[in-house]
């Protein structure tokens, strides 16, 4: 039997808890030696008193200090961190194409009021090209909860609308399937300033998503939309290259 088993003059607790098989500590000393032994002992509200009287003339032999330690440190929360499935190399493609997004919707955020229609033309093919070249190689992560997307404004759709002024024509047509010309409906009326600003609005709320912190939620929203706003690039791209300043002309001149 433990010769400490009895009880606390200090609080009337039991002193000693430690009379078990896997654990004899039989003396303050074998307990001291114990960590597991001691911190058990200590939350149980032992050691006050009677190891200051028994050991006063022993401090070598003394269990580690019985008063109670009043300091608390705080609890840190552990935030229970999401897995990523987005590995390092598929992180290179990713930030490829968050540059070529993020170039394009500063691109059409900007005001071109003194810059020349072919000029216009010419980055306007560029900043596509780029944009569609970096979106092939997204990778395909799961599905993602995410906040909703702020829908933009009419005074945001109208600045856009002005900034895109310099585009050189604005309507064109184009065919739906172009291995299919006998099909009925095949030829489409396209739209230059719907097609940006479709684009500007699907890649901005998707860099929107990564700038509040969801990048995996950003590319699902891009690949998911993706058959939407890569047509338009399309659509744009092929009107813009056709593009014959001089035929234009001589056909207003004509008209």
């Amino acid at each position: 039997m433990c010769p400490f088993q009895g009880r606390n003059p200090s609080n009337g607790r039991r002193i000693c808890g430690f009379v078990r098989d896997d654990c004899l500590c039989h003396s303050w000393i074998e307990l001291a030696s114990c960590p597991r032994s001691w911190r058990t002992f200590r939350r149980r509200g032992g050691g006050s008193g009677i190891v200051q009287n028994r050991y006063a003339n022993d401090p070598a032999n003394s269990p580690p200090s019985s008063q109670p330690n009043t300091s608390k440190k705080p609890q840190r929360k552990r935030r229970r961190q999401r897995r990523s499935f987005v590995s390092d190399s598929l992180r290179q493609e990713i930030d490829r194409f968050v540059a070529a997004a993020r170039s394009f919707v500063d691109w059409c955020e900007t005001s071109h009021a003194r810059d020349n229609r072919e000029a216009f033309r010419l980055e306007s093919i560029r900043r596509l090209s780029r944009l569609y070249t970096a979106a092939l190689d997204l990778p395909e992560v799961p599905f993602r909860e995410a906040p909703d997307i702020p829908s933009a404004s009419e005074e945001k759709r109208q600045a856009l609308e002005a900034n895109l002024a310099p585009l050189p024509f604005q309507i064109y047509w184009e065919a739906l399937e172009p291995a299919n010309l006998e099909k009925d409906g095949n030829v489409a009326c396209g739209d230059l300033f719907d097609d940006f600003l479709d684009i500007h609005a699907d890649i901005g709320g998707g860099l929107w998503l990564y700038d509040q912190g969801h990048p995996e939620a950003a590319v699902c929203h891009w690949r998911v939309l993706y058959f939407h706003w890569s047509e338009h690039i399309i659509g744009a791209l092929h009107a813009l290259h056709l593009y014959k300043p001089s035929e234009m002309t001589a056909d207003k001149a004509n008209g």
